[in-house]
């Protein structure tokens, strides 16, 4: 792959002690921060109970807003207007509508060729998964060895019982159960 093309850093965040939320929580201002606009792609589901835990979040308000309130309405604005305007869109997908540096995916990386536009497009890539998740610990190990084979710029964290991250060697991880 044309290095020209290449994200900057792929993160693969394997959650062993704490939840998404609490996860994202610290890692979202963070990158907000240092990378602009984000996106966070993760199924229906999980979206609706994050933009619910977002607003309750008893840390420093997380600006964003779901592509699904923009598609019920509840919003004045066109859903593509709507996404232009939030510094971190939850979303099904990984349309950049809202021109964001950052991709957050609380799901399976797609393997077709719109993967090859997700690894163009956004200079951080973080894959957050669990430890304890029968779907996709497969998943975010088939992804972490294709970004091995094709040595884009990859780190791996792991989660201590107190929440906090720690890096390991990036040539030597392995996504493991």
């Amino acid at each position: 792959m044309n290095d020209a093309l290449k994200p900057k850093e792929i993160r693969f965040y394997r959650l062993s002690h704490h939840t998404i939320m609490q996860a994202l929580t610290q890692i979202l201002p963070v990158a907000l921060e240092r990378y602009g606009n984000i996106i966070i792609k993760s199924n229906a589901t999980h979206i609706a109970a994050l933009n619910q835990n977002l607003w309750q979040a008893g840390t420093d308000f997380l600006p964003h807003g779901s592509m699904q309130d923009a598609k019920a309405k509840q919003s004045t604005l066109q859903p593509d207007e709507f996404a232009q305007r939030q510094p971190i869109l939850l979303s099904e997908t990984a349309d950049n509508l809202n021109q964001a540096h950052s991709l957050f995916c609380l799901d399976r990386m797609p393997t077709d060729e719109s993967l090859t536009k997700i690894l163009q497009e956004f200079q951080l890539i973080c894959l957050l998964f669990s430890a304890n998740d029968p779907e996709l610990l497969p998943a975010a190990r088939e992804f972490w060895q294709y970004c091995q084979a094709e040595k884009l710029p990859s780190t791996y964290y792991n989660q201590d019982a107190n929440g906090k991250w720690h890096l390991n060697n990036a040539s030597s991880a392995t996504v493991e159960n």
